[in-house]
């Protein structure tokens, strides 16, 4: 913070030319630093609370627009998914869209086929969906 200090006794007549500006030190002073890194603290914390409010809305918005699981006829409900016993004719695929109709089946034919031994459906396979 800036003064102007007057170099003069009072009553002294002053010219504008002697007046001359000098550093007036204050309480905290040598702190020119701490202003600028609370405002990089203050903006990181925004940052940071901003990307953690896409990312709970985006999961909102992920959960939301699921479609609901109908297990396939047949199936058992078990704890966390489904036990399903392979029939005559089925697929991979043709499970997947039972499931999730309207969905896109992909994501599913992919947890499925990582359940299937050697990739081959058998007929009477017992297979745990999600």
């Amino acid at each position: 913070m800036a003064a102007l200090v007057w170099p003069v006794r009072p009553g002294e007549h002053v010219r504008p030319e002697r007046v001359r500006s000098e550093r007036v030190e204050t309480a905290g002073a040598g702190r020119e630093g701490a202003a600028p890194m609370r405002s990089r603290v203050a903006a990181a914390l925004l940052s940071f609370g901003a990307l953690g409010a896409l990312w709970a809305g985006a999961s909102a918005l992920r959960a939301m627009s699921r479609e609901p699981v109908v297990p396939p006829a047949g199936a058992r409900r078990v704890g966390g998914g489904y036990l399903y016993v392979v029939r005559p004719g089925d697929t991979v695929w043709s499970i997947a869209t039972s499931m999730s109709p309207g969905a896109d089946p992909r994501p599913l034919v992919d947890e499925i086929d990582a359940e299937v031994p050697g990739g081959v459906l058998r007929v009477g396979e017992v297979l745990r969906l999600p």
